[in-house]
């Protein structure tokens, strides 16, 4: 079992969190960080994906899974795009969901 697909079944009850989609290994799924620490490392600070899971273990384990979300791809595209309005324009945006 991947590092990665043993983080999903112990930590994240193998679900993406925005939609219930069960994980599976060759559909996309990602670790989405909710709040990075100071001196933390990123994805891109690893050669390869597994070694960067095995960090993600290692910080989880440490610290707990509060700060982490399993997310299918759609969802963490879509979270990913959010994150880069100004928080008053998200905040209209959602504001403006919500009349609807």
């Amino acid at each position: 079992m991947e590092t990665k697909e043993l983080l999903a079944v112990v930590h994240f009850h193998n679900k993406c969190y925005v939609c219930g989609k069960r994980y599976r290994p060759s559909r996309g799924f990602a670790i989405h960080h909710i709040k990075y620490f100071d001196g933390e490392k990123i994805y891109s600070d690893f050669s390869n994906s597994e070694l960067y899971h095995q960090y993600l273990k290692d910080v989880i384990d440490r610290r707990g899974s509060t700060g982490f979300a399993l997310l299918c791809r759609k969802h963490h595209f879509a979270i990913e795009r959010l994150l880069r309005y100004k928080p008053e324009t998200l905040r209209r945006m959602i504001r403006l969901c919500n009349v609807l």
